[in-house]
């Protein structure tokens, strides 16, 4: 004999309202919640993945190098976070009594910090004559 699980009413769980848009979208029509639209409304509104540069890729273009330069910073501050994590993981591991981490991780903020005052305080996106 197994036991079974007993439940205030059946057929009922205390999550069910979260599945009600999922539902609407898997059912479509046919559902009583559908509003009579030609789709289901989505829930999450799908950008285009990768983001598309409208026209043809320039580096004299000022918007396109603000764009990269940005992009370039974003990256630079993923791979800071991620290989500092690493690093600060192995040190706390080997429990050295030189911090060598802290140096690594001072060394690379200060190029971080200098790499994101020139972005977006000193640099000019301004047309370049080539």
């Amino acid at each position: 004999m197994t036991p079974e699980c007993s439940t205030k009413s059946a057929g009922t769980v205390p999550w069910q309202p979260l599945l009600l848009p999922l539902q609407i979208l898997s059912l479509g029509s046919g559902h009583p919640a559908y509003n009579g639209f030609s789709n289901p409304p989505s829930l999450v509104s799908t950008p285009s993945m990768p983001p598309r540069w409208p026209r043809q890729p320039d580096r004299n273009d000022p918007a396109y190098r603000r764009l990269d330069d940005r992009m370039n910073f974003a990256m630079h501050v993923a791979i800071f976070a991620a290989s500092n994590s690493g690093l600060w993981f192995f040190q706390n591991l080997q429990a050295q009594e030189w911090p060598w981490a802290t140096w690594v991780t001072l060394g690379w903020g200060i190029g971080l910090l200098g790499h994101g005052l020139f972005i977006f305080a000193i640099a000019r996106y301004t047309k370049s004559s080539s």
